[in-house]
């Protein structure tokens, strides 16, 4: 298997799976087969759905990393179509993600205290903030 690896703006490399990288901190160096063990997360299509206090039923289809990335992207969605009824921290979510086949349910309250609660990154913290700022 061949990798390819950006050595600079002007130029790239192909490396095998032998071969061994500088590393970008200084005076380590990494071999390929570490960068295998890092994971990218799946998208994932999701429907959102609440019945709000007039007994009607809102859904809207999103993409996210996550059930409550999902849930919160959802709640925004909802919030600014303007067709939605009111969302309280008690509202109910429902969060359906379509492959593989699961329903989750969970309310604004949990939202927020994940977004609240301690990530274990940077990116993280980036995203809790982020989703925070669209139950806002």
């Amino acid at each position: 298997m061949r990798l390819f690896w950006p050595i600079s703006t002007k130029q790239s490399h192909f490396l095998d799976e032998r071969e061994s990288v500088r590393s970008p901190i200084r005076g380590s160096r990494r071999t390929n087969s570490e960068c295998d063990t890092l994971t990218a997360v799946a998208l994932r299509t999701c429907t959102v759905s609440f019945t709000g206090p007039s007994g009607l039923r809102h859904s809207v289809e999103v993409t996210a990393e996550s059930i409550y990335e999902a849930a919160a992207l959802g709640v925004s969605a909802l919030k600014n179509s303007g067709w939605a009824d009111a969302i309280a921290l008690g509202t109910e979510l429902e969060v359906q993600v379509r492959e593989p086949a699961t329903s989750h349910r969970l309310t604004v309250q949990q939202i927020r205290r994940w977004c609240d609660g301690v990530a274990v990154s940077p990116d993280e913290t980036l995203k809790k903030r982020r989703l925070k700022e669209l139950l806002a």
